[in-house]
């Protein structure tokens, strides 16, 4: 029999169900990157997390016959709300089996919670903060997933657009298993030595300066930068679907589409 049902996030057995299911699913994918343990559990943690001084979460697995079968989160920003003057609730850490009504149970218990709270519209997968990255893949299973997802600020007045990168360590976080201590630290410090990939994540252009060759400048000075080093190959990620004008850019310039995120959404 299927149910779902709320868990408390005090509760240590209630914690390490909803955190363990992943690595439980994706034990034997071998293009699956764990997220670092202490850092999901955080996610979870309504004393130390910032997103919890001003806004609220709720966490559901889905059991059948005592088994873990799905999990899914339930967020209310309420700072975006109110910038937005919108009532909008985001569903985020979403696994499950391959199982339709599994599927089905979890999100409706979202927009139950959603509900309650008078919102009227759902959207994601959508996480806490810019660290979470955004969006579900749609296409492009066959290839590793970047390690992570970087945020960015621009605080001076002479600045116009930016661009940076990363080493990518994902080979590093698969064998940490997402335990980063002892010697494990060591390893992921080596391969940001020995990687040959570079995530490219942050990008951007004021308005005024599109169309005029600032984002041309920003890539050819990201490739020099790429081929004057050890690397071999980059990923950029986070690159959104609505974004017509940079990724016909990127196309332009030679990259390969190959990899999509998909955000969804819901009116209640």
């Amino acid at each position: 029999m299927l149910a779902v049902r709320q868990i408390d996030p005090r509760s240590r057995t209630d914690r390490h169900r909803f955190l363990r299911f992943p690595f439980t699913l994706y034990r034997n994918h071998p293009l699956w990157v764990p997220p670092i343990r202490p850092d999901a559990e955080l996610q979870l943690n309504r004393d130390k997390h910032p997103f919890y001084e001003h806004s609220d979460a709720g966490f559901f697995v889905a059991e059948r016959d005592g088994k873990v079968v799905g999990r899914i989160a339930a967020l209310e920003n309420r700072p975006y709300n109110a910038y937005h003057q919108a009532c909008t609730a985001q569903f985020y850490l979403f696994e499950c089996t391959d199982d339709r009504e599994v599927a089905s149970a979890l999100f409706e218990r979202v927009f139950e919670w959603a509900r309650a709270r008078g919102l009227n519209k759902v959207i994601g997968p959508k996480g806490f903060g810019p660290l979470d990255g955004y969006g579900i893949l749609v296409e492009g299973f066959e290839h590793r997933p970047a390690m992570t997802m970087m945020n960015y600020n621009v605080h001076g007045d002479d600045i116009v657009g930016f661009l940076f990168g990363f080493p990518d360590v994902s080979a590093a976080l698969q064998r940490c298993g997402g335990n980063v201590y002892s010697w494990r630290i060591v390893d992921l410090l080596l391969e940001f030595r020995r990687t040959k990939w570079t995530a490219i994540n942050g990008a951007g252009v004021l308005p005024e300066f599109q169309g005029r060759g600032g984002n041309a400048l920003l890539y050819v000075e990201m490739e020099r930068a790429v081929h004057s080093s050890r690397f071999e190959h980059a990923d950029l990620t986070q690159v959104a679907e609505s974004a017509v004008q940079m990724r016909q850019d990127l196309v332009n310039l030679g990259a390969q589409p190959y990899k999509n995120h998909r955000v969804y959404y819901r009116n209640l």
